[in-house]
């Protein structure tokens, strides 16, 4: 299998080397990248401990490093060896537990960049997209911290942008199974990556027989198509347990009453983590949402409570909170909902692709709703909502100079944001103010129990 991975690999780098979009956008791709990096590591150390569910991961991250006792099961692995990896590298300090998360972070907007020119065929409006992405704010604060979300979700976006090339432009399979790679590794980090490739599984066949009208035997061929790519990024998510093998046994969970994980101890675990995700309820939680109030910015998340502390005797308060930005929050709710629209009545397969990958990833936690859930879930779906106004623009062939002044006044809400976002401390009038204007109102709605 690892064979038949690296000719893949060969392959599709071969493809990706011949293809004129990506030779000749290398170099802004590239800026891209590298002023995303800069943005997201800018006074990562604000604070210098790990904080939220930091403390888990990191810790795993160092079992995994160390092949010590593995005691956090909550999520595959290999999410929580990439954080180990990154303290191996950077040692154990505030970079080597978060560079992660900000590398992923600025591959997430390449990846925005690419999947713009692919849905628009225009640069301009593709980095428009990248702007609407980065200054959502969800991406922001999550490519800060050392969690698994920016990761995941970076392998998402490449995958999504794979599958484009292959199911929208045409091209080589190969990208198809690198897609479907991408979308493995994405759930070998957290299983929400099952989502987006389920979401792309049903397109193969679904634009023969629905779009295209083509035969049903040419249908048939896609499905099997599907089941292959399936099978590929199940072998992927299987392979990231393979590190687990070189770890000692948990002493909690100690079936099998092995010194080290053999394979049937692996199987067990698949159990233990679904039984993790399932069992997670806390209906008493202060900043606990569900899923049809996040669009609607309801009871945001903050993964540091804000604090009032004493400095020089001025009254200051600080705190990091997960916050939309609201311009980009509710204009892309209206600019999704007329996606939606457009997608049935004009037949716009842009306008599908982009509703139907948001309303897939909202959605699916309806089908769990004993669950506890917090806003910060809706940062994958909300990665499109940028992507929808982006469309409107072009839709409406909105000129120049108000998609500028629709960009810059979502910046000047981000940079009034910023220091809810970085836990940068200022006067407790000033932080109640933005943290009101920011969130509509809707921060301190603790006792709103339908939301």
């Amino acid at each position: 299998m690892v064979t038949s991975i690296i000719l893949l690999f060969e392959q599709w780098k071969l493809h990706l080397v011949r293809s004129r979009l990506l030779q000749s956008n290398l170099f802004l791709s590239l800026i891209i990248f590298f002023l995303g990096y800069n943005v997201f590591i800018f006074n990562i150390d604000s604070i210098r401990y790990p904080y939220f569910d930091e403390t888990n991961y990191i810790t795993a991250g160092l079992q995994f490093l160390n092949h010590g006792i593995n005691e956090n099961w909550s999520h595959p692995p290999l999410g929580k060896l990439l954080i180990g990896l990154g303290i191996g590298l950077f040692g154990n300090n505030v970079i080597g537990w978060r560079i992660v998360s900000v590398v992923s972070g600025a591959v997430t907007l390449v990846a925005m960049f690419y999947l713009g020119l692919l849905l628009f065929k225009s640069k301009t409006l593709a980095l428009i997209g990248v702007l609407l992405s980065a200054l959502n704010q969800l991406l922001f604060v999550e490519s800060r911290i050392a969690l698994l979300d920016a990761p995941m979700f970076a392998c998402v976006a490449v995958g999504i942008v794979l599958f484009l090339f292959h199911w929208l432009e045409g091209k080589s399979e190969v990208f198809l199974f690198g897609s479907f790679l991408c979308f493995g590794f994405a759930i070998a980090i957290k299983w929400f990556g099952l989502v987006p490739l389920l979401l792309c599984l049903l397109l193969i066949p679904m634009k023969s027989w629905v779009l295209e009208r083509k035969e049903k035997g040419q249908t048939k061929a896609k499905a099997i198509k599907a089941v292959i790519v399936l099978v590929v990024s199940l072998g992927c998510y299987c392979g990231s347990f393979l590190i687990c093998l070189n770890m000692k046994h948990p002493k909690y969970a100690a079936p099998l009453n092995h010194e080290k994980y053999g394979f049937q101890d692996i199987l067990e675990v698949q159990s233990k983590m679904f039984q993790a995700q399932m069992n997670f309820r806390n209906n008493e939680h202060l900043f606990q949402s569900r899923w049809y109030a996040w669009p609607f910015m309801r009871k945001i998340s903050w993964l540091v409570f804000p604090y009032t502390g004493d400095q020089k005797g001025n009254s200051k308060k600080q705190g990091i909170g997960i916050i939309g930005n609201p311009l980009i929050m509710w204009g892309g709710l209206m600019a999704m909902a007329f996606c939606f629209w457009v997608s049935f009545s004009e037949k716009s397969i842009v306008a599908f692709f982009i509703s139907w990958l948001y309303l897939g990833m909202v959605l699916f936690w309806a089908l769990i709703p004993n669950r506890t859930t917090f806003y910060y879930y809706y940062f994958p779906a909300s990665m499109f909502l940028g992507m929808a106004i982006v469309f409107v623009f072009q839709y409406f062939q909105v000129r120049s100079r108000y998609q500028v002044f629709f960009v810059l006044t979502a910046l000047s809400l981000f940079l009034y944001a910023y220091p809810l976002l970085t836990n940068e401390p200022i006067s407790e009038i000033d932080f109640n103010t933005r943290n009101f204007v920011i969130s509509f109102g809707n921060v301190h709605m603790e006792n709103n129990n339908f939301f």
